[in-house]
């Protein structure tokens, strides 16, 4: 099983099932450098930011899985492309795990509702940092992040 970093809708458990029914939750990690951005399409994706630290769910994927996701995120079409980068668990163990990043890295300010409530559910689901939500709470506005 191969480790995938997800940032977005991806945490929501209930997605994920659906998406890529034999994945296993395995916590909470982060990626310092990173911050979550809504692209001009509306789509949550990640940007270099210094200051940043990006946190998410950690998943176990099988390889089918794997194929299923980036059937979903469209990698074969460009949407977004899935790269390999190490991340730091909640215990402070480095793994190297799959990100997917949008091709268009250009921010935009709305996202679909369902989005940002997929986005929040995950984030309450795997028990990111309470001042982690609290800053995403504090963007996200009738749609904007």
């Amino acid at each position: 099983m191969k480790y995938y970093f997800a940032y977005g809708t991806n945490m929501s458990m209930e997605d994920m099932a659906i998406r890529c029914p034999t994945a296993i939750p395995a916590g909470w990690a982060r990626l310092p450098g990173w911050r979550l951005i809504i692209n001009t399409d509306g789509w949550p994706t990640i940007i270099p930011h210094p200051q940043a630290t990006l946190y998410g769910g950690l998943w176990k994927l099988s390889a089918d899985d794997e194929a299923a996701l980036d059937h979903y995120e469209d990698v074969a079409g460009g949407l977004y492309s899935k790269q390999q980068m190490s991340v730091s668990t909640r215990d402070n163990q480095c793994l190297t795990a799959r990100v997917y990043v949008a091709a268009n890295s250009t921010e935009g300010t709305r996202a679909e509702k369902n989005v940002i409530k997929n986005i929040l559910n995950g984030v309450e689901q795997f028990g990111l940092p309470d001042n982690y939500k609290n800053y995403l709470k504090n963007h996200f506005d009738e749609g904007e992040l």
